[in-house]
């Protein structure tokens, strides 16, 4: 799951939703930056918790106007596409038998092997 600027569990009233916040919640825990990514319960029909999503999206508005933690988060994207893109052309099947043939030679180097793409 690509980590969310703000996660947001509507229905939260419904049965099992306190069980799918708390494994939301330890997700977003494990994830990049998780102290800075609010996991919202509301219940829209009844307009709860409606003022502290919205509470959350300004000053998450706010926070992306900061130039520096707009920079961080496009070379984070960057990275990805990059990483994306440079790797498109590489066959899992073809790489698997490069390494094969390489791995019966005595002085094989997995770092070495890698430089070669």
């Amino acid at each position: 799951m690509e980590i969310a600027d703000i996660f947001v569990v509507n229905k939260a009233d419904r049965p099992g939703a306190a069980d799918f916040m708390k494994n939301l919640m330890q997700t977003v825990a494990h994830a990049h930056d998780a102290k800075e990514t609010p996991v919202i319960q509301t219940i829209a029909t009844e307009k709860k918790g409606i003022d502290k999503l919205l509470e959350k999206i300004v000053l998450h508005q706010q926070t992306l106007r900061s130039n520096e933690k707009k920079i961080a988060a496009l070379a984070d994207k960057a990275y990805v596409l990059i990483q994306q893109k440079r790797m498109r052309d590489v066959n899992r099947q073809e790489l698997s038998q490069q390494l094969r043939d390489a791995f019966e030679s005595k002085d094989f180097n997995l770092y070495t092997f890698v430089e070669k793409f």
